[in-house]
């Protein structure tokens, strides 16, 4: 995975609101939860689509997996990373499990 996607990923799903996308999923299983428009998921090549939610030490997960956009289409060409994010977690929070889910740090912007 490169570490350019990946910062962009990042710095954009943490972005003013955006963490919220990913700490209060709306979504069904399957579907996408950030980015949501198609031109910016070419743009940011990563996409995180919902898997449902876990229990992990007593706390409700959101399980996110990250999937890298094919080039050329809106399609998503596979799994690369599950990230799991607390529930109504804070910007810190989600940042934390980006990082940990994605195995890189995420430089502020």
């Amino acid at each position: 995975m490169n570490n350019k996607n990946i910062q962009a990923v990042g710095q954009s799903a943490l972005e003013g609101d955006n963490y919220l996308l990913l700490s209060n999923t709306g979504v069904g299983r399957g579907k996408n939860v950030f980015p949501v428009d198609a031109d910016d998921q070419r743009n940011i090549a990563i996409r995180f689509r919902s898997d449902g939610q876990v229990t992990q030490d007593g706390k409700v997960m959101n399980k996110l997996q990250a999937q890298v956009n094919n080039k050329y289409s809106s399609k998503a060409s596979g799994v690369i990373a599950d990230v799991f994010v607390p529930q109504g977690g804070t910007r810190e929070e989600v940042q934390a499990a980006l990082e940990k889910g994605l195995g890189k740090k995420i430089k502020n912007t």
